[in-house]
């Protein structure tokens, strides 16, 4: 069963998303790329159904690059601070999906497939990594999304 696709073409329904370039599973790390990193499906965490359903818990993560700062915080400009907007705005793809899980809008696997679920691992995205070689530096903003599909088989 192809996960990937539906799930990459649901999530480029998303207006932060869609304004961006998008890759999957590698880019060249520039200012406002974004990258789809598909990870395996873990069958330990599969739960199988007396049915022959199978619930799937698939991770994909998204990374935002976007360019930072080494600006000092000043307490009367945190707002203004290149580095908060930034993270600010790579949040913009978590409530999206927050109001795509309240109204039920999900990836469509087909017929033989019911996501249960769709949901960010976290309330805020993680910057796990800076690029210092790249001019202006480069940060990297993690977002891990869970998708957990019920496949029914064919």
């Amino acid at each position: 069963m192809d996960y990937i696709t539906p799930f990459i073409k649901w999530l480029l329904t998303c207006p932060y998303v869609r304004k961006n370039k998008v890759f999957a599973n590698a880019l060249q790390a520039q200012k406002d790329n974004i990258e789809i990193v598909t990870q395996q499906i873990s069958r330990s965490q599969d739960k199988c159904y007396i049915d022959g359903s199978v619930l799937h818990r698939i991770v994909f993560t998204v990374f935002d690059y976007k360019c930072i700062s080494f600006n000092q915080l000043v307490k009367t400009m945190v707002d203004k601070n290149e580095n908060v907007a930034n993270l600010l705005e790579t949040r913009q793809l978590i409530d999206w999906i927050a109001t795509q899980r309240k109204s039920g809008n999900y990836p469509d696997f087909g017929t033989n497939c019911i996501v249960q679920d769709v949901y960010t691992e976290y309330s805020s995205p993680s910057t796990p990594s800076v690029d210092n070689s790249a001019t202006p530096a480069i940060a990297r903003y993690s977002l891990p999304i869970i998708c957990e599909v019920l496949d029914y088989g064919s």
